[in-house]
C-alpha cells in the first residue's frame, strides 16, 4: 500500500479552541508545543516530509505579536535542546521571511537550522512569518532578475523554474494536505506545491487534532491512491 512522502498541516482553530481562557503567550506555547508531537508522529509514522503552517506573516498585524514573538523564541530554543531530533536525525527548514522577525527570534531560529541543516533521515519544516502568494512574488522576482541578468529568457521560463525558486524547492509537492479549524480555506498555504495534494478537512482545531486524526486523514489519502 503507498503511504505519501509529504504531509502539510494548516494550524487553524486556535481561538476557538482558546475561548479566551489562556492569555496568548501561553496559547501559543501549546500551539507551538503541539508542533513538536507533529514531528513524533512523522517519526512514527514514517513520513519523510512534513510542512506545518506555524504563523502566517499576517501574525505582524496583532497586537499580541510581542507575546506571540516570545512563545517562538522559546520553541525555538526547546527545539535547539530536543535530543529527539537529533536521535532521528531531522533537519528543520523554515519556510517564510523568518529572518524579518524580531533579532532574538531569528536569531533562535538559525541556530536550529544551523544545528539540524546536516540531517537527511526526516524534514520537518515549519512555515514562519509565511504567505504562500508572497512566496510565489518573491519567486517571479528571483526568476525576473535570471532575465535581466541573461540567464534565461522570458519563452524559456517553464513550471519547473518556478518551483526551484519557491521556498520549498528541495522537496517534493505534498501529497496531503490537512486542514484543522472549522473554515474550509486554504490561506493560500503552499500555494504552488498544493495543486495536486489530497485535501483533508479535520474539523476539528489543532489543539484538538490527534495522531488518530492524522492517519484517519492518511487513509484516506490512500484509498484514492
Amino acid at each position: 500500500m503507498t503511504h505519501p512522502t509529504h504531509v502539510a498541516l494548516l494550524l487553524k482553530g486556535h481561538s476557538s479552541w482558546n475561548k479566551g481562557r489562556l492569555p496568548t503567550k501561553e496559547l501559543y506555547e501549546k500551539v507551538f508545543s503541539h508542533a513538536r508531537d507533529a514531528m513524533h508522529w512523522q517519526q512514527e509514522q514514517n513520513i519523510p516530509v512534513m510542512t506545518l503552517n506555524l504563523l502566517s506573516s499576517t501574525v505582524k498585524e496583532r497586537e499580541d505579536f510581542p507575546e506571540i514573538m516570545h512563545a517562538l523564541k522559546s520553541f525555538f530554543e526547546t527545539l535547539l535542546s530536543d535530543k529527539f531530533i537529533h536521535e532521528h536525525q531531522i533537519k528543520i527548514s523554515i519556510f517564510g521571511k523568518w529572518y524579518d522577525l524580531p533579532g532574538r527570534v531569528s536569531e533562535a531560529i538559525k541556530l536550529v537550522i544551523d544545528d539540524t541543516k546536516d540531517y537527511d533521515k526526516y524534514f520537518f519544516n515549519l512555515c514562519v512569518n509565511y504567505s504562500g502568494q508572497q512566496e510565489i512574488v518573491d519567486a517571479a522576482k528571483i526568476i525576473a532578475l535570471k532575465v535581466i541578468s541573461g540567464k534565461t529568457t522570458m519563452n524559456n521560463i517553464s513550471s519547473e523554474d518556478v518551483k526551484d525558486t519557491i521556498y520549498s524547492s528541495s522537496f517534493p509537492p505534498p501529497d496531503l494536505l490537512i486542514k484543522t479549524g472549522k473554515k474550509k480555506k486554504l490561506y493560500g498555504f503552499l500555494l504552488w506545491d498544493a495543486t495536486r495534494a489530497h485535501i483533508h478537512f479535520a474539523n476539528k482545531p489543532w489543539m484538538n487534532f490527534t495522531q488518530r486524526d492524522l492517519l484517519k486523514a492518511i487513509k484516506e489519502w490512500e484509498k484514492e491512491n
